[in-house]
């Protein structure tokens, strides 16, 4: 039987073919990364949970500034995801990871008057702090 491996015409195929398989290979494992990637990015599997970081449990309403979301506020300040939600009628899909500032936007309202308003809605929660 003849050996095909050293003839110089066919290690080259050989070569390329291999060289092919693995591009191909390479760029199905990057699409497939990424796919995933994305897939849970968009889930929200990809952000820090705040449940998993040391909170700053001493904050006072008088800290609330309007880039934070109500998952934070919701979180410090022990509420129920839903109260916040309710009270404000908040209607847009992202919350509770929907910033103060943006749902002022959205409600074209100014941040300070629901900053206000936010405020006066924690402070009425009663307290459920260990």
């Amino acid at each position: 039987m003849k050996n095909i491996f050293k003839n110089h015409k066919y290690q080259k195929v050989l070569l390329w073919a291999a060289l092919a398989a693995l591009t191909i290979i390479l760029a199905m494992t990057v699409f497939a990364f990424t796919e995933s990637f994305v897939y849970m990015k968009l889930r929200g599997e990809m952000r820090v949970s705040l449940r998993n970081q040391e909170l700053r449990q001493h904050i006072t309403t008088a800290q609330i500034r309007s880039w934070m979301t109500f998952r934070y506020l919701n979180l410090v300040f022990h509420l129920p995801t839903n109260y916040l939600q309710a009270s404000l009628n908040i209607t847009d899909r992202r919350y509770p990871n929907l910033s103060i500032a943006t749902l002022a936007k959205a409600q074209t309202t100014s941040s300070q008057m629901l900053l206000a308003k936010i405020v006066e809605l924690i402070k009425a929660y009663p307290s459920t702090v260990k």
